[in-house]
């Protein structure tokens, strides 16, 4: 009798765990949601020589000015994007405008790159490959600037520690309570709870510990 609720127990067991395993594979990451749902911004300065370095920053402000009004009002990521597609001659165009000089080239695009952990404010995104507005200034061998494009995080200055909660509410409508959570809790690893580990764990020690009898 007793080895038979051994049999049986373990075979609850084996099915719990295949839920588990199914229930980890279709949900999502955090890393995966945020990949999904935000466009970041990318300028890539000539090089690290500090004219090249401020110019790299005037194109910043002048392109999130530019972009600012048609951005404010977007409901999603490819929205944004489209946005950004149908502007990328102005993009262009004010971009050389405000280099003062047709002799470096400049292109702009959007395109999927890799971003390191980046902070703003009280808000901490993982590392990862993200897609972005990205423009490159002459060799584009300099020192970058990036940020949160979409939504807007751009266009706030986090130096002061803090993000406004108009931007935060609208990240927070575009994610899962976990991701958002995630990204607001500095120095936590990345990691996704599920409410049948805690039994299986209790499981699994009682019929490790009920075989050694």
């Amino acid at each position: 009798m007793k080895n038979i609720c051994k049999v049986i127990s373990f075979t609850i067991f084996i099915f719990l765990f295949s839920l588990l395993a199914l229930h980890t594979k279709e949900k999502i990451s955090p890393i995966a949601e945020l990949q999904s749902q935000l466009l970041r911004f990318h300028v890539i300065a000539n090089s690290d020589n500090p004219i090249d370095q401020q110019q790299k920053l005037e194109v910043k402000n002048t392109i999130l000015q530019t972009l600012s009004p048609f951005l404010s009002n977007c409901s999603s990521k490819e929205e944004a994007k489209q946005i950004i597609q149908s502007h990328m001659s102005d993009i262009l165009t004010t971009t050389h405008n405000t280099l003062r000089s047709n002799d470096q080239t400049v292109t702009a695009e959007i395109e999927t790159c890799y971003f390191p952990t980046k902070t703003y404010g009280d808000l901490t995104f993982p590392p990862g490959q993200y897609e972005s507005l990205t423009i490159r200034i002459g060799e584009a061998k300099g020192q970058n600037w990036w940020c949160v494009m979409y939504p807007p995080l751009c266009f706030v200055d986090a130096s002061y520690g803090t993000v406004p909660e108009q931007s935060k509410q609208k990240l927070q409508g575009l994610l899962s309570h976990d991701t958002y959570e995630t990204i607001t809790q500095k120095d936590q690893p990345l990691k996704i709870g599920f409410r049948f580990l805690p039994f299986l764990e209790k499981l699994w020690n009682r019929l490790s510990s009920d075989s050694v009898e």
